[in-house]
């Protein structure tokens, strides 16, 4: 996406305080407007419909973008001190992460006081890091800098604050996404892809002579004749993606058996992209719970938990919490009942959370 300028409006900048107390006030309140211009960006979440873990061993797979994103405005200002004042809205426009870095090493000034903050204090300092030793360039100049980060969804969502992060701050310092990716994170870099995509995608992790895994991503019209069947249930049981990837890659397989797992997956996923039919991806989708549920040495979802369900229904990303995937058989009312009856109050059908700009999308290879 395109850095958008805002007009330019001439001010007096506010002097900085040097008292830790009057620095956190400037956090809380209003940050300075800028008069020089300012940047904006814009980064959406994901679902990751195919694939999940066999996605690390090369499966191609199939995500899209959601509506609901997260955005990142920078303002700054001439200063003989420089320093970052950082601070992260939750989508109730209420800061849940603020400190303030100098701009030499991106040392902590001021930071969070609140435990669960300092991973994402952590998470925040090695991108910025990552992305000076990207770009030296990056926040060179003798200027305050003010960003502020908006969230459209709740945290325990998942998705995807860390990556539509990691995709703005590539863009605002000029890197490319997938390398700061890279540096900062143990996944296949699927959701930074959906950050940036205007649509769904097929994403696929392919091994390089001397060059590692480099990814390949495609937008596709994924948007089935079913889709009014096609739902996205919240389970409540927020999952650390980062440790449930690091454990299946500690796992153990024949490689004869994760080869055709990969395969089977793959082929699923090209099928689904052209099926239009409810009780034909309600086929595929069974299909690959259960080779996910070998994988694993875990039992399927609709097994523990919906068996009586009139369709089917699969966890996306790390099993176990987030959000899972349902096809089915019920009327949209019927189905929201069922799911309300179990305890499960947060529903998007397809159309009201999938990103899908008919203007961009198409089936070229964008990458």
């Amino acid at each position: 996406m395109i850095p958008k300028l805002s007009n330019t409006v001439s001010v007096t900048p506010p002097s900085i305080p040097r008292n830790s107390d009057l620095m956190q006030e400037l956090l809380e309140q209003n940050f300075p407007r800028a008069y020089i211009p300012q940047l904006s960006y814009y980064a959406h979440g994901k679902f990751l419909i195919t694939g999940e873990y066999l996605l690390l061993h090369g499966a191609k797979s199939l995500s899209v973008p959601t509506k609901l994103g997260q955005s990142l405005e920078m303002r700054k200002r001439e200063s003989h001190n420089p320093k970052l004042f950082w601070r992260s809205l939750d989508k109730d426009g209420n800061i849940w992460f603020s400190a303030i870095f100098d701009l030499w090493h991106f040392n902590i000034e001021l930071g969070p006081q609140i435990t669960k903050q300092h991973v994402s204090f952590q998470f925040l300092q090695n991108v910025l890091k990552q992305s000076r030793l990207l770009n030296p360039h990056f926040l060179r100049d003798e200027h305050d800098i003010f960003v502020e980060t908006k969230l459209e969804f709740p945290l325990e969502w998942g998705l995807g604050s860390s990556s539509s992060l990691v995709a703005m701050v590539a863009q605002w310092a000029q890197v490319g996404a997938f390398d700061l990716h890279q540096r900062v994170g143990h996944g296949s870099g699927y959701d930074v892809a959906c950050a940036m995509a205007p649509g769904p995608i097929t994403y696929q992790l392919t091994k390089l002579e001397g060059q590692g895994k480099r990814p390949s991503w495609s937008i596709v019209p994924f948007s089935p004749r079913c889709k009014d069947q096609l739902y996205f249930v919240y389970q409540g049981n927020k999952q650390d993606t980062q440790k449930e990837l690091v454990k299946f890659l500690q796992r153990d397989f024949e490689t004869k058996t994760l080869d055709q797992y990969v395969l089977d997956v793959s082929q699923i996923t090209e099928e689904m992209m052209v099926q239009e039919e409810i009780v034909d991806m309600q086929k595929l989708i069974k299909s690959h719970d259960q080779i996910l549920s070998e994988v694993l040495g875990r039992p399927r979802l609709k097994d523990q938990l919906f068996s009586d369900f009139n369709g089917e229904i699969k966890p996306l990303g790390a099993w176990g919490g987030d959000f899972c995937f349902v096809a089915s058989s019920l009327s949209d009312i019927e189905t929201r009942e069922y799911f309300l009856k179990k305890g499960h109050s947060i529903i998007f059908s397809f159309d009201e959370i999938v990103n899908f700009n008919l203007d961009h999308i198409n089936a070229g290879r964008i990458h």
